[in-house]
């Protein structure tokens, strides 16, 4: 019995390792995502305002040089606005991966659970009755000298 249920509280002590490294990975993946959250926000503000302080300046008129600048500046901004766009799309697959591996790991303890809670309780059932049959044994002898006894 000690050797089974040793050997399935060391697999059940790797998985739950393994849940607490997943744990962990999620945490520093969301903080992550977090961070890539705030800089798309900063980014699309700064292309509405640069936007609206542009249109304001060129109501009366605009060279051609700050048009070619404007317009390098806007490109450069959409770029970096669908990386982080990209970068966040990213992180919710690694995200829902971890969460996909940390469930099934959660359902593996548990059914080790399961087999480690059958496994005792047939070692104790078997021990029970090995002690009924010694009981019982007993019992015959008891009776077989209380015969002879007569």
């Amino acid at each position: 019995m000690l050797n089974s249920c040793n050997y399935i509280k060391i697999i059940k002590k790797k998985l739950k390792n393994n849940l607490l490294k997943k744990i962990y990975i999620l945490k520093k993946l969301q903080k992550e995502k977090k961070i890539f959250f705030k800089r798309l926000f900063v980014l699309k503000n700064y292309h509405s305002t640069y936007n609206k302080n542009f249109l304001l300046v060129g109501k009366n008129g605009i060279s051609g040089k700050k048009w070619e600048n404007f317009n390098t500046f806007i490109l450069i901004l959409e770029k970096s606005i669908k990386s982080e766009k990209n970068k966040i799309f990213l992180q919710n697959q690694k995200i829902n991966d971890i969460k996909f591996t940390y469930v099934k790991l959660k359902q593996k303890i548990k059914a080790w659970d399961i087999l480690e809670k059958n496994k005792k309780n047939y070692y104790i059932s078997k021990k029970n009755q090995l002690l009924s049959a010694n009981n019982d044994f007993l019992l015959q002898l008891i009776q077989i000298k209380k015969k002879l006894n007569l």
